[in-house]
């Protein structure tokens, strides 16, 4: 339900997933292989370079794998390994994905950068909620369909995902808070978002 609200954006931003996608073949074969499961997933933009956005997807598979089964017993579709990390598998799929299960999350992304990050966070035990305003706003945040924006990061996106005539407005958007959450609501082909804002102890618009 995630995909068509990421892409109703098309008089403001690129389309970031289509069908053709990896992630998304990817979920057709998760909903596939297991069809009355209910699966947990975030997704994350992170920009890299030359104007280029990666998306990081995370699959909470915990429930399917209570016994502790191995990527390959639960994803026997994946046939090649690209590499090994950090004591983790991590695998190729449609050529560009790279995929892992590391504490039970299937993580996912073009870029393996991401995924490699990934797994060394949860090798550690960092997370985002070690940051004191996100963790108050995750808190605050009721319901688990959300958008979570990084304002001090949000002005690389906009030359990454951003419709040219929009671009003037990074700098607003830059400075309008620290952090901000919207619900996300989907009736009738039309998304509706309502969100709550979090400053730090710089002036703000």
């Amino acid at each position: 339900e995630f995909l068509p609200m990421l892409n109703d954006t098309a008089s403001f931003a690129y389309n970031l997933i289509d069908a053709s996608h990896p992630v998304s073949k990817m979920g057709e074969k998760l909903a596939g292989i297991y069809p009355q499961s209910n699966l947990p997933m975030l997704f994350s933009l992170h920009y890299s370079s030359k104007n280029d956005v990666s998306i990081l997807t995370v699959a909470d598979l915990s429930e399917l794998n209570s016994s502790g089964k191995g990527i390959k017993e639960l994803l026997p579709f994946l046939k090649n390994r690209k590499k090994r990390y950090n004591s983790t598998d991590i695998y190729n799929y449609c050529d560009s994905l790279n995929v892992a299960l590391c504490d039970g999350l299937l993580v996912m992304s073009t870029s393996s950068f991401l995924v490699e990050s990934v797994i060394r966070h949860l090798d550690n035990g960092t997370s985002i909620l070690d940051n004191v305003e996100f963790a108050s706003l995750h808190k605050e945040r009721k319901g688990t369909k959300a958008i979570y924006v990084n304002h001090h990061q949000i002005g690389k996106f906009f030359s990454g995902v951003v419709m040219r005539s929009y671009l003037k407005y990074s700098d607003f958007f830059l400075r309008y808070a620290s952090w901000s959450a919207f619900g996300l609501n989907l009736e009738k082909g039309k998304l509706a978002m309502n969100g709550i804002l979090v400053n730090d102890n710089e002036e703000k618009y």
